[in-house]
């Protein structure tokens, strides 16, 4: 079965990223955030653990630097980089994502609208 066959939803878009689910044939409902290449994958705990975790951070000031938001299964900082760029480091479960400002920007207006 390909993922044509279960319908997807779309939940949030943008330029680069996107964010979907889908009911599975086994009745669990699975979340997909599409960032660039990377897919990463939540089930409905997973999910709701992750949008109480971006209420942390939705609104976090521009520039700010050093831990951002941290729940028990996520984390997130941002440090300066000797060139003066800002790079937020997101753990996640099972990976750590990096975003540059202009990334990090469009990451957070799609989750914005979750």
């Amino acid at each position: 079965m390909n993922s044509i066959d279960l319908n997807p939803e779309i939940i949030s878009q943008s330029d680069n990223f996107i964010a979907w689910k889908v009911d599975e044939p086994d009745g669990e409902t699975t979340y997909h955030l599409d960032i660039n290449n990377l897919t990463v994958h939540f089930f409905v705990e997973e999910w709701e653990q992750f949008i109480e975790f971006k209420n942390l951070f939705i609104n976090t000031e521009k520039d700010k630097t050093g831990e951002l938001a941290q729940t028990e299964d996520y984390y997130l900082s941002c440090e300066k980089t000797e060139n003066g760029d800002f790079v937020y480091s997101m753990e996640i479960i099972g990976a750590t994502l990096y975003f540059f400002e202009d990334d990090w920007t469009e990451f957070k207006e799609l989750v914005r609208n979750l």
